[in-house]
């Protein structure tokens, strides 16, 4: 399939939804452009919506994912807090608009490329 859309476009970006571990993730290089971190969308909503993790926690979790994934790598890793598939953030959150800004800002703030799924900017909820 990448050679293929290679062959038809070659500057396309293919990446792919990897729900598995890091090195799971690491091994469609080559295959893939990238893949969502699904593995920073958890620390995300653990952190902020959750509020299971603290803050000590997330900047290990960080430090362990990036040094994995150092770059440049070109594996892309497009970042989110929620989509059609999960909970929305703000859902998650409890409705608290305060630790959805903040989940907002980390996704913002960390490297790699944001993606805002149709609703979570307007903050939508489950209805």
């Amino acid at each position: 399939f990448y050679r293929a859309c290679r062959q038809v476009k070659p500057d396309a970006w293919l990446f792919g939804e990897v729900i598995n571990t890091a090195e799971i993730q690491a091994s469609y290089a080559g295959r893939l452009d990238g893949a969502l971190d699904f593995l920073l969308n958890r620390a995300l909503r653990e952190t902020f919506a959750f509020r299971e993790w603290d803050l000590g926690q997330f900047e290990a979790f960080l430090a362990a994912h990036e040094a994995y994934f150092p770059p440049p790598t070109g594996f892309s890793r497009p970042s989110f807090v929620d989509n059609h598939d999960m909970n929305r953030i703000r859902f998650a959150a409890g409705g608290d608009l305060g630790r959805v800004r903040q989940a907002a800002l980390a996704l913002f703030s960390l490297a790699g490329p944001p993606i805002l799924y149709y609703g979570t900017e307007t903050g939508l909820s489950q209805e």
